[in-house]
């Protein structure tokens, strides 16, 4: 593109002074994108036919420009940018409009699709942490178990130790008696 902008669709004053349209009177409605780039639909107002630019080949070129100034930011629209607002018209109006109002249905009910997607792993996940929090506290209920049998396990040891020790020195006491 000569003109070097963010989204690559030529300046309005570039656009109306273009040699493929020496004498058209267009009406430029656009604003500006804050995405980057200017954002320019186009009114036709070569009705009347007062020059000798034919309306197709009019409609073609802006209708070349529409599709990119929208294609550059209609993948920042959210869902409540619906139909309210910047419509885009060229010279019949319909096929631009027809197309803006499909892709924005089909990026709603992508939209949707992917909500619908996200809920149910939400779903999916509380329900894995539902059944982790069942198995926690019965491994929890185990460990308790199993620590308080250690915990009568090592008291047991401890007398067992000091039994042994008790019969060991009651068996080293009968040696000696013995010996003498």
């Amino acid at each position: 593109s000569p003109c070097g902008g963010a989204s690559g669709a030529m300046p309005p004053e570039r656009f109306a002074a273009s040699p493929s349209l020496p004498n058209a009177d267009v009406q430029h409605i656009g604003t500006i994108n804050p995405i980057g780039g200017n954002v320019v639909p186009v009114q036709n107002k070569l009705a009347g036919g007062a020059s000798g630019v034919s309306g197709p080949h009019l409609v073609q070129n802006a209708d070349a420009l529409v599709k990119q100034a929208a294609s550059s930011s209609s993948r920042e629209q959210s869902e409540d940018d619906d139909m309210e607002g910047e419509d885009e018209i060229t010279g019949n109006g319909a096929p631009t409009d027809q197309r803006l109002r499909r892709r924005k249905q089909s990026n709603r009910e992508s939209a949707r699709r992917s909500r619908s997607r996200k809920a149910a792993h939400l779903n999916e996940l509380e329900a894995q942490v539902s059944q982790l929090r069942v198995e926690n506290s019965s491994l929890l209920r185990r460990l308790a178990d199993v620590n308080q049998k250690y915990n009568g396990a090592a008291v047991d040891n401890r007398v067992l130790k000091a039994d042994v020790e008790t019969l060991r020195a009651k068996v080293k006491m009968a040696e000696d008696s013995v010996k003498r």
